[in-house]
C-alpha cells in the first residue's frame, strides 16, 4: 500500500468461507481462430492452480489467513497471489484477463476511503502456500527482502477510480480489476523463451 487515507486504514479482500468469494482469475484467449476462457481459483472442481494469502510483518504462518488478502501500511500485511496458467498453449493469444475478489463486507474498505492506493508487483521468488510468512517464501527459505521479493510493478488499484466509482465496496463487494496487459506481456514472454 504506497498510500492510506488514515494510519489504520487498510484494504480486505476476504472469501468469507464461501468458495465463490475465493480470488478467481478469469482468462481469455484465441487459439487458432477459437476463443476459450479458463478460469483460476482455488478448489474450483478440485483444482489447485490458485492460491491467495497474507503475511503481516512480526507474525509466523497462519493458515487462517489463506483464500483472502489484507493489505495495510501500519502494522504492515502484504496480499500474495498467485496462479498457475501453464495450461494455457504457448502459441495462444490473450484477450482478456480479470482478477475478481471479493470485499469482507464489514471491514472491506471503509466507505470514507476514495484515496488508499494498492501497488501490486511481480513476485521474483517462489513461495510456499502451506508456510509462507513475513520473514520466509518458504519453511527453510529466507525472503530476500522482508514481506516478500518483489520485481517490476503490475498495476496499481485506486480505492476511488478502481473500487468506489465501479460500484465495488462493502455493500456491492463482488468487483474485478483488470490485469489484461500484464498477462500479454506474461505470454509473450512465454512465447519467446518457447517454453511453458
Amino acid at each position: 500500500q504506497i498510500h492510506q487515507s488514515c494510519s489504520s486504514c487498510g484494504i480486505w479482500f476476504d472469501w468469507q468461507d464461501q468458495q465463490a468469494n475465493k480470488p478467481k482469475l478469469v482468462v481469455k484467449y484465441e487459439q487458432a481462430g477459437e476463443q476459450y476462457t479458463v478460469e483460476y481459483q482455488h478448489d474450483l472442481m478440485g483444482m489447485d492452480n490458485a492460491h491467495a494469502i497474507w503475511i503481516k510483518s512480526g507474525l509466523d504462518h497462519d493458515e487462517t489467513h489463506k483464500h483472502q488478502m489484507l493489505i495495510k501500511r501500519g502494522p504492515r500485511r502484504n496480499g500474495l497471489f498467485r496462479v498457475d496458467a501453464s495450461d494455457i498453449p504457448v502459441d495462444a493469444s490473450i484477450v482478456e484477463a480479470r482478477l475478481h475478489l471479493h470485499l469482507n463486507n464489514r471491514e472491506g474498505l471503509a466507505n470514507s476511503d476514495h484515496t488508499s492506493t494498492l501497488m501490486v508487483y511481480e513476485c521474483t521468488r517462489n513461495w510456499n502456500w502451506n508456510s509462507v510468512s513475513w520473514t520466509h517464501a518458504t519453511r527453510d527459505q529466507l525472503w530476500m527482502s522482508e514481506g516478500g521479493d518483489f520485481g517490476r510493478e503490475v498495476r496499481e488499484i485506486h480505492a476511488g477510480r478502481d473500487m468506489h466509482d465501479r460500484g465495488f465496496r462493502k455493500s456491492s463487494p463482488n468487483g474485478f480489476f483488470d490485469f489484461t496487459p500484464y498477462m500479454q506481456l506474461l505470454q509473450r514472454e512465454r512465447n519467446i523463451g518457447g517454453s511453458d
